[in-house]
């Protein structure tokens, strides 16, 4: 909906009133038309574009970056625009001939194009994170290891101690702006699973605290909650006494419904603050703007001013309408006397989303992808995939950076560089040291401005959203295989080798061919994964030996390092060879004492005011472990486990039936030890579970076929979380029900109370694999394979605090006919993992 109180509805002719003090998106529109020279597409300088008799491109009247006098680095402008989701091949530049994209076209003709430029992951708040802390985003302590952050949830991925891009212009005395997508969280948790309060009256964490002056925009996607503005670290036109309401999932609803925004506004509002922000700031002291534009990002949804402006359907459209943000954000720089004098980046955070069929496009709601593609258009050329995959259609990205009188025109570079590059090359304008957190940021200032013809980066990394790594050395990329990593791309995780001067389609797969080249690959990936939070284990260069070694690894407040060694990974010893260390946030560095042996693996473990460690990991190739007591309930109930699987089965249709597995459990329903570890109070130590879910089967009927898993004690010895059975437990159940039959998940406490007061999501399929997190008072489900049909893949909720009913340390899980169901439920487990904190 629109602003009622300051805008009014779009008219015939596509035009809206003024949000209070900042013109409507069709009023910025309008101006970009009034500079852009009207002309026929199929005649204008875009050959390959055809006629439309109806509509006519607005092509832009080429913008010269290095027309004007220079002046000096130290008072330089910076504008940093950012795509949303744009590939390799969706702009001119890069070959596309089916869109227009003049005003991209113009910085590459006045500035120099990068044709091996990556983001170090394929999707979005990985490349944001990199791009502004300088380091690659597996090394963030509050990223999540696989997908994106939650966003809804919390946690500025730009922790304290981290000093962030816009910090070190602020320093200079920049004035500094953000405008658009964020998604980089907010607030200071310690978990990436924990949710914000956005109820709270001001967003902390948010882009104020990382260096920014000003900002409007969105938290994240335009199908995110909350969908409505913030404007600095508050909600646009938020009043002191306009309450927003924090639901159940991650569902976020404002004070009035009619501060929601559009999908087809956003572009043209964030764009019309940035423009008015450029317009209004003191030309006599430098800007350094970050435009996040959410284009083209999904939805498919552009500005009525460009509807039907392409020959590729909507999504042509959608570029259009980025390349008109470009054009009037160059105009803006124009009619304030800075575009001489400013340094211009444009690039995307990862490639796009592709669908080369009609039926994928239908399965996922990509259709304008499918006809963008049936025009002809290739959104990411002749690169392999796209967004999410580990190819180069993900991490591929364009890449132009243009400067009057400062970078040549019209040059074309085909060194590596990556986003992390982009802190360091602007530390270099700005005559600042590198920050200590910036560990894999390179400058590439000298070879921007001609000033040195080396390629100062020799490596690119990156880490795919599906934690699949890839390492880029001159024309050869390697892709490794990891055995361990649970992930459905399948394809993906593989040992892969290409040669991409001769293959850049990644179709010829070398790697059986030329094991001499993958194998020193795959060596140097070990150092660049040596940081990951999760504990990757890394071995030292063979020429280190005797003395000590210095490790740089990032670190958060209040957490726990030590460095294990063992000999071996496939039967380890871990050892710690270091004290605990408690760290600030930031980087430690820590000095490790060494004997002569160099054939030792080493990680860094990192835990909350102790160490985690696994109390039962199972893959399910023996008998069942000693520590669980099968229980089951109902005539033909089974637990039974073999060919690396756990069956669950409850035998019978008859309700209540179940096959669950616990803790061994001593005569008073309590126990002090697992796996020779003591357990906890769960209220007071944290615990985690995984379960890979290979299927779960059974037909609901007026019945529920359920997966559960609890937490807690019980003296019965029962773990069925229904019927009172459970007397303390928490945890969460896994539901087939309803006509027609769909998948739920609901937070489960005491006495078979749902403990969220109902659903906590609904599902679009059955998950391949669930983490449930309790900690305290706070539950987080993560999904893998699937996501609620809002599009979550992680779930947080707060429950009450049931302290006082918990005593015990029971853990359970099972299969459970809830009422009498038509077919049994039969749950099978690949693998299932569970901690608890010390």
């Amino acid at each position: 909906m629109m602003f009622s109180s300051a805008w009014s509805r779009r008219d015939a002719c596509g035009t809206v009133d003024c949000i209070a003090g900042v013109p409507p998106a069709s009023k910025v529109w309008k101006k970009i038309f009034q500079w852009l020279e009207k002309v026929e597409r199929s005649s204008g300088p875009f050959p390959g574009v055809g006629r439309k008799s109806s509509n006519h491109w607005k092509t832009a009247v080429a913008i010269s970056c290095l027309a004007g006098s220079a002046f000096g680095a130290s008072s330089t402008n910076v504008l940093i625009i950012f795509a949303d989701d744009l590939g390799y091949g969706d702009v001119g530049c890069y070959g596309a001939t089916n869109v227009a994209t003049p005003n991209v076209d113009s910085l590459a003709q006045n500035g120099m194009r990068f044709t091996q430029a990556y983001t170090p992951s394929s999707t979005c708040s990985q490349s944001r994170v990199s791009m502004l802390s300088g380091r690659y985003w597996w090394r963030s302590p509050l990223h999540p290891p696989t997908g994106v952050i939650h966003p809804a949830g919390p946690n500025a991925l730009l922790e304290r101690g981290v000093v962030a891009l816009p910090t070190l212009f602020q320093q200079k005395g920049y004035n500094t702006a953000a405008f658009g997508k964020w998604h980089l969280g907010v607030g200071y948790g310690d978990s990436h699973s924990e949710r914000y309060d956005w109820s709270r009256p001001t967003i902390e964490g948010g882009p104020l605290d990382v260096g920014f002056d000003h900002f409007f925009g969105l938290a994240a996607n335009v199908v995110n909650e909350p969908d409505f503005y913030i404007e600095n670290d508050k909600f646009y036109m938020r009043g002191s006494n306009d309450v927003v309401t924090v639901n159940s999932g991650s569902s976020v609803d404002p004070w009035s419904e009619d501060v929601r925004f559009e999908h087809d506004e956003v572009g043209g509002d964030t764009l019309a603050k940035a423009v008015e922000y450029i317009e209004s700031s003191d030309t006599n002291q430098p800007l350094f703007v970050y435009f996040a534009s959410t284009v083209p990002h999904k939805p498919i949804t552009p500005a009525a001013e460009f509807v039907g402006s392409s020959d590729c359907g909507l999504y042509g459209d959608f570029i259009h309408e980025l390349d008109g943000q470009v054009g009037a954000l160059l105009d803006a720089l124009r009619t304030t006397g800075r575009l001489d004098n400013t340094l211009i980046v444009f690039t995307s955070d990862n490639g796009a989303v592709v669908s080369t069929s009609e039926a994928h496009a239908t399965q996922w709601g990509l259709e304008p992808m499918w006809e963008a593609y049936s025009a002809g258009h290739r959104s990411n050329g002749e690169l392999r995939a796209g967004k999410h995959a580990v190819y180069d259609g993900g991490s591929r990205i364009p890449f132009i950076v243009c400067w009057s009188n400062h970078i040549p025109a019209d040059v074309t570079d085909d060194r590596l560089f990556c986003l992390t590059d982009v802190l360091a090359s602007f530390t270099d304008l700005l005559d600042v040291p590198v920050p200590e957190s910036a560990i894999d940021s390179i400058s590439f200032l000298p070879v921007w401005t001609g000033e040195s013809t080396a390629s100062p980066r020799s490596e690119v990394p990156t880490r795919s959203p599906n934690a699949i790594y890839s390492i880029r050395q001159g024309k050869w990329k390697y892709i490794e295989h990891d055995p361990g990593n649970p992930t459905g791309r399948v394809t993906e995780n593989t040992d892969q080798l290409y040669d991409l001067d001769a293959d850049p389609g990644e179709t010829q797969n070398l790697f059986a061919l030329h094991p001499e080249v993958a194998a020193p690959l795959k060596e140097a990936l070990i150092p660049l994964k040596a940081a990951l939070n999760e504990g990757v284990p890394f071995q030292l260069a063979p020429s280190i030996s005797g003395g000590q070694i210095t490790l740089r690894h990032p670190v958060r407040q209040t957490y726990r390092y030590d460095i294990l060694t063992t000999e071996s990974l496939n039967d380890p010893d871990w050892q710690e060879v270091s004290e605990g260390i408690a760290a600030s946030n930031g980087v430690m560095v820590v000095t490790v004492s060494m004997d002569d042996a160099t054939n030792r693996f080493y990680l860094v473990k990192e835990s909350n005011d102790g160490i985690g460690f696994n109390i039962w990991s199972d893959s399910f190739e023996g008998t069942i472990n000693t520590n669980w007591t099968e229980y089951v309930q109902g005539a033909g109930a089974s637990v039974t486990q073999a060919g690396g699987q756990l069956v669950m089965d409850t035998g019978i249709p008859a309700g209540s039936a179940q096959a669950a597995l616990s803790t061994t459990n001593s005569a008073d329903g309590t126990m002090t030890t697992f796996n020779g570890e003591k357990l906890y109070n769960f209220y007071d130590h944290p615990v985690s579970a995984r379960f890979d879910i290979a299927s779960i089967s059974g037909t609901n009927g007026s019945g529920r076929n359920i997966f559960f898993f609890t937490v807690g004690d019980d003296a019965d010895g029962k773990y069925n979380p229904q019927a009172n059975a459970l007397d303390d437990g928490i945890g969460f159940r896994l539901e087939h029900q309803g006509d027609p039959s769909a998948w739920r998940i609901i937070c489960q406490a005491l006495d078979g109370a749902a403990a969220n007061g109902g659903t906590v999501a609904d599902l679009n399929g059955l998950p391949t694999a669930i983490t449930y997190t309790l900690d305290g008072t706070q539950a987080t489900i993560e999904l893998e394979g699937t996501t609620s049909t809002g599009g979550d893949s992680v779930l947080t909720e707060t429950l009450a605090d049931y302290s006082a009913n918990i005593s015990g340390y029971t853990l359970a899980f099972g299969a459970l006919n809830y009422g009498t169901v038509t077919e049994k439920t039969v749950v099978t487990l690949d693998a299932v993992s569970i901690e608890v904190m010390e």
